[in-house]
């Protein structure tokens, strides 16, 4: 979640930036405690602080007991930024409604076109120079 849900800039939040936003949307939660959730270092936390954080980052609190809703919310949260360039939303809404077949073929273009632009073929949601810093703390290679 920390790739994908970003700051109104665009950048994004270290661990300080999300349990500052936490604290002020009304329950106080510390970096730490976020970086320890995170890296899969605690996993007691009250249910009040469960639906705080899902909150913030726009997923249900099932993201963290729900293996399949995870799943699904990483996918959601790793479109976020791309549906939000203009030129990708004209693009998926003129392909709405092709063919199976025309959609591979638009892809594969794509693709092309990414590897002529020095590209890799699939667009990651954030380039690793802006995971957020793990407060003084290594991060580990977790999704989220």
């Amino acid at each position: 979640m920390f790739r994908t849900v970003r700051q109104p800039d665009g950048t994004t939040y270290s661990y300080e930036q999300a349990a500052r936003e936490i604290t002020r949307r009304g329950t106080p939660v510390s970096h730490t405690t976020l970086w320890k959730l995170r890296t899969g270092r605690t996993d007691d936390l009250s249910v009040s602080h469960l639906v705080a954080i899902a909150d913030f980052f726009g997923v249900e609190p099932a993201y963290f007991f729900d293996d399949a809703y995870a799943a699904q919310a990483n996918v959601r949260l790793e479109l976020l930024p791309a549906m939000k360039d203009a030129g990708v939303r004209r693009i998926a809404m003129r392909a709405a409604g092709l063919s199976h077949s025309s959609i591979e073929n638009i892809a594969n273009m794509i693709a092309h076109l990414r590897t002529l632009e020095g590209l890799p073929p699939d667009c990651a949601a954030a380039p690793p120079s802006q995971e957020p810093a793990a407060s003084a703390s290594p991060e580990d290679s977790r999704p989220g």
